[in-house]
């Protein structure tokens, strides 16, 4: 099963609208049918471990709102072949831990 995961910034439950901000620690770990991710312009933080051992990840497309990725974030994504992040740059994303992403 092949699956690209498009994150919608907004969504309503119960009435309230519910706005996307940030994926929370191990989140998503081990999500293996996971294989690509495009986050919405409203996400500001990724935390710890939040896609970690996700084994058929093979793209990430971070949007510029993004401050903060947390350490170990995507650990053990050993097929990621595509990484995009859209805005000026990555240096005022604050890296919080080590190994934030990638590491086999």
């Amino acid at each position: 099963m092949v699956a690209h995961s498009r994150v919608e910034p907004t969504t309503e439950k119960d009435g309230i609208e519910v706005t996307l901000v940030e994926i929370d620690d191990a989140a998503f770990s081990f999500c293996e049918g996971l294989t690509e991710i495009t986050f919405p312009e409203s996400l500001v933080r990724i935390g710890p471990s939040a896609f970690s051992y996700c084994t058929k990840l093979k793209s990430v497309e971070f949007p510029a709102s993004l401050k903060s990725i947390g350490g170990w974030a995507f650990s053990g994504c050993k097929k990621v072949k595509s990484f995009v992040f859209h805005g000026e740059s990555m240096q005022n994303v604050k890296m919080s831990g080590p190994y934030w992403i990638f590491i086999g």
